[in-house]
């Protein structure tokens, strides 16, 4: 086992607002074992340094967007689902998001973001959890599968 520090299951926060990451780090840190990134080279260089359970990413971020590094994560870390954060409720912003890959999203409001981004995060983990069992009961139905004929 020892391939993580921790048994925490480990996520990336990545948001230009250094305040909100703080809030973040609040929140998530004392259940998660989590990576702070403040744009999109520090979301990449701590992919490169590290495998996450997950990614909980800002939607406007200045350079590159979040819609842009989602994009760019679908191609290179699929298996790691995505919690995109907006402050925006456009319904087109969170449908793109979506189609594009997200898992889920979070309106970035401070009346019960808390509680959101709590159950959002521990969902996204568990859906990511239930997949990999999925993938393994089909290998393991193709082993047999093919060992019978």
């Amino acid at each position: 086992m020892g391939e993580k520090m921790s048994n925490k299951l480990s996520l990336l926060a990545v948001d230009d607002d250094a305040a909100f990451l703080k809030q973040v780090g609040s929140l998530l840190g004392s259940q998660y074992s989590l990576k702070l990134a403040g744009n999109a080279s520090e979301a990449m260089a701590a992919l490169k340094a590290q495998d996450f359970d997950g990614i909980i990413l800002d939607m406007d971020m200045p350079e590159v967007s979040g819609l842009q590094l989602l994009k760019i994560l679908r191609g290179l870390k699929a298996h790691i689902p995505v919690l995109m954060l907006t402050g925006n409720r456009s319904a087109s912003s969170i449908v793109t998001a979506i189609k594009e890959g997200a898992f889920d999203y979070v309106i970035k409001d401070p009346s019960d973001m808390a509680t959101e981004l709590e159950f959002r995060v521990s969902r996204m983990l568990a859906q990511k959890a239930l997949n990999l069992r999925a993938g393994k009961l089909e290998k393991l139905e193709k082993k047999i599968a093919d060992e019978k004929s």
